[in-house]
């Protein structure tokens, strides 16, 4: 009994370490991201953002419009439940990294999507590129709002996306 415990202690240690690794490689390219300048368009006053996106949708790429809005609080929980309903309730430990990934970026992008083309459905998307990058575009966006201890000293405007998110690990 002893040793299955330590073998499946060592199991969820391995499973964690190799989550961790995944997330820091998202977190080097939000980091490489955050320098850039977003391509759409962001209203202050409303905090939303227009942007353009072409995805490999059913065998065709599309090229659509899609509008974000700015995630308070409360929309940041409905992220995580919308994320554990994908997952059917099954703990991000006893899923592999990339699945409870998927989940949470489309999860994140239920929540932060306000308008999208006719043809957008999450289930028909082709490429996990394609959703890693919209989820990339719309967070470079939300970031753009957010501050962290300070240091974005335009931080509700969106002129300046500096600051970064601590995305729960």
């Amino acid at each position: 009994m002893y040793k299955l415990k330590t073998i499946i202690e060592k199991e969820i240690t391995m499973n964690q370490k190799d989550k961790n690794a995944d997330r820091q490689s998202i977190k080097r390219q939000q980091e490489q991201d955050k320098n850039e300048i977003l391509s759409g368009i962001i209203d202050n006053e409303s905090k939303t953002y227009v942007f353009e996106k072409s995805v490999s949708v059913s065998g065709a790429v599309k090229t659509g419009t899609f509008k974000a809005k700015y995630m308070g609080v409360a929309a940041r929980l409905r992220v995580g439940t919308i994320r554990a309903k994908l997952l059917d309730g099954a703990p991000s430990q006893s899923t592999d990294t990339l699945t409870d990934d998927i989940a949470y970026m489309i999860a994140y992008l239920q929540v932060s999507l306000v308008d999208v083309p006719s043809w957008w459905n999450f289930e028909d998307l082709d490429d996990i590129a394609d959703l890693k990058d919209m989820y990339l575009e719309v967070y470079k966006f939300v970031q753009s709002f957010r501050t962290e201890n300070g240091q974005n000293t335009n931080a509700g405007n969106s002129t300046d996306a500096s600051s970064e998110e601590n995305v729960e690990s």
